[in-house]
């Protein structure tokens, strides 16, 4: 099955710009930073030549000495090894080269007196970031062939599999921190990619089942360094990716499904004044991705992709700020091979902020979701009781091509007969449209038509056409063997003026509707007349389970049922201008309506329950429907006529 749709889903897009004066990587200045201004008591042991670090603890640092350079105490000493640091000695005991330092931590305010600092680094795939991963890396993406996303209980053969997929995400992280008199006024984080998936998912589920599953496909770890002037900032960069699975339901034969698409991700966070997420919602495309099912029941699969972005200054239990975008494909399928999906996508801010080492005048907060997702539905057509399966034909003569095809008869072995009238020849198909072959030609002798109007299938298995253009019904075997044929041209017994629809019913009779002379004839299925009855313009007719005739025409009053000697019963319905009809196993009456394009579905007592369709060219849209018929499962197939098409329905 295949489908494309492009739709929209929108996914938050929080652009965080800072600029600023003098340090690494700054991009512009601003008016409140002309300079960078650092603390004349700092002393950065990163760029001192002539000390290094021998030792760190908690509370105590030890230095070498490796020229005639010291330190003092009240100095701010600052660098970017273990995790970073900023500390005030408090105690200094010299021990040769070395200085053994008392010191507490303080903040990156006492340094920086006003300075600012942005910086964009790269991340995930492509990037110089150590990876660990359940997956893959295949240096463009991650690979997820064979990843098992359910294995069932032990001992079970249950499982659902990523038979080929492939994730690939570099995404460009911006970190931005302003420091305005002794006070961090400006602080952000923003994440920008693109992120490409390709899922092909196989599920083989023999018994019911609900199962979830988190899989970390991908763990990136990248630290990195800023600079405000002279001053380190330390940062650590961390990027998950999971695919979240869920799988639901049963199969009875294993199901594929397949997802990819392309999408772009920008979210963040700022705080200037308060915190807050800032930009437009950016537009997201996607088209449907093709599926093939086997026959299954109520199952669904569920995957999300997940990405987990962290940047921790200083220390994991400093200051966290991160993001989390995802994007979530469904396929579920109600009945084979109808089926629905859908496309999710959210963004979550998590915040963790402990100030050790920038400012406590920076609040904290909890985490929460920035924004509810957005769930865009797709697929089918459907009506509140019915939901489009497929449709297959189109205007030729080949073997899906179409001149009008006018009625639909079920086989034994459920395969479809259509009657393809200007082509004056009977198509098989199988009960999802595939050709199983034809028979049949122009002509008027023994297995040819002209303009064949309707179908049927007797309870012997033969199938029985009305012949309209040669004014006589012929009876075939299943494979369209010819078994013989009755009627001619003319008014009396045995005769026709303008053939119409024909039905088989259980106990072996056929019933002819001929609306050239406003009637219907009884016949048994081998040809011997038994009756001629009135029905005003009659063009369909059908068979309950207990031999009661139901007929209809254009404007005729209704729908008239009548007993098997063809006296009148009942009078059901709406008057329609009515071209073919059906009744299922539980005695509904199904009417094609031409004038308004639609089926409409009556009780057993003539009340509309349901209608599918209306006027047009697309799923669910008719153009003069001429034949209706529904198998034992429910399914409904319509002969839409002037579409040159077949198009099928499932109950929901």
């Amino acid at each position: 099955m295949t489908g494309a749709w492009k739709s929209l889903l929108p996914a938050l897009a929080v652009v965080f710009i800072l600029t600023g004066c003098s340090g690494e990587d700054v991009t512009g200045s601003h008016p409140d930073y002309p300079r960078t201004w650092i603390s004349d008591d700092v002393v950065v042991i990163d760029d001192d030549p002539g000390m290094r670090i021998h030792d760190i603890s908690d509370n105590t640092m030890i230095l070498e000495r490796l020229g005639g350079r010291t330190v003092s105490e009240g100095d701010l000493l600052i660098g970017s090894e273990r995790g970073g640091f900023i500390r005030l000695a408090l105690q200094i005991e010299p021990d040769g080269s070395l200085l053994r330092i008392k010191t507490k931590p303080r903040f990156l305010v006492n340094a920086v007196v006003m300075g600012h600092a942005d910086r964009t680094f790269t991340i995930g795939p492509g990037s110089a970031a150590q990876m660990e991963t359940a997956a893959l890396y295949t240096g463009s993406g991650i690979n997820l062939d064979g990843i098992v996303l359910y294995e069932g209980e032990e001992g079970s053969s249950a499982i659902v599999v990523v038979e080929r997929g492939s994730i690939s995400f570099s995404p460009a992280v911006d970190i931005g921190i302003a420091i305005n008199g002794r006070r961090v006024t400006r602080f952000g984080i923003s994440l920008e990619g693109d992120m490409d998936i390709d899922l092909d998912i196989r599920a083989e589920l023999p018994e019911e089942v609900r199962h979830s599953r988190v899989t970390r496909v991908a763990s990136f770890s990248q630290p990195a360094k800023m600079m405000i002037g002279k001053v380190p900032v330390p940062v650590t960069l961390e990027l998950d990716i999971f695919l979240d699975s869920a799988i639901e339901g049963s199969v009875t034969e294993p199901c594929d499904a397949g997802y990819a698409g392309s999408h772009t991700i920008s979210a963040g966070m700022e705080f200037s004044g308060m915190w807050k997420g800032t930009g437009d919602l950016p537009e997201m495309t996607f088209e449907l991705p093709e599926m093939a099912v086997g026959p299954l029941s109520d199952c669904s699969i569920r995957i999300a992709v997940r990405t987990e972005l962290r940047v921790s200054f200083y220390s994991a239990d400093t200051a966290v700020i991160g993001v989390s975008p995802w994007i979530g494909a469904e396929c579920e399928i109600l009945q084979f091979p109808v089926w629905k999906w859908s496309l999710t996508g959210g963004l979550s801010i998590a915040r963790r902020f402990a100030p050790k080492s920038l400012d406590w005048r920076l609040p904290g907060f909890e985490a929460q979701a920035l924004a509810d997702s957005v769930i865009l539905d797709s697929g089918p057509y459907e009506e509140e009781d019915y939901i489009f399966v497929r449709e297959w034909g189109s205007p030729g003569t080949g073997m899906d091509g179409f001149d009008q095809p006018r009625s639909i008869a079920i086989g034994q072995q459920g395969d479809l007969y259509v009657t393809d009238q200007n082509n004056h020849r009977v198509v098989i198909f199988d009960r999802l449209g595939e050709y199983a072959g034809e028979w049949g030609s122009y002509g008027s002798s023994a297995g040819m038509f002209i303009f064949p109007a309707g179908i049927a299938v007797a309870s012997d298995g033969s199938v029985l056409v009305s012949d309209s253009g040669n004014h006589r019904v012929q009876r075939f075997t299943a494979n369209g063997a010819f078994l013989g044929e009755w009627g001619d041209e003319g008014t009396g017994d045995g005769q026709f003026v303008q053939l119409e629809g024909i039905a088989a019913g259980p106990d072996s009779l056929v019933a002819v509707c001929d609306s050239g002379t406003s009637s219907f004839s009884i016949y048994t299925v081998t040809g011997t007349f038994i009756g001629r009855f009135p029905s005003v313009l009659a063009r369909g007719a059908a068979f309950d389970a207990a031999s009661y005739i139901y007929t209809a025409g254009c404007r005729s009053g209704g729908v008239t049922k009548t007993d098997r000697s063809g006296q009148p019963v009942a009078a059901l319905g709406p008057d329609l201008c009515v071209t073919d009809i059906a009744l299922d196993s539980a005695g509904n009456i199904y009417l094609l309506d031409y004038d308004l394009d639609r089926l409409e579905i009556l009780d057993p007592a003539g009340n509309v329950i349901s209608s599918i369709g209306s006027s047009g060219n697309g799923p669910g849209e008719f153009d003069r429907p001429g034949g209706v018929a529904v198998s034992p499962e429910g399914w409904v197939y319509i002969a839409d006529t002037a579409n040159d098409r077949i198009q099928v329905f499932a109950p929901k």
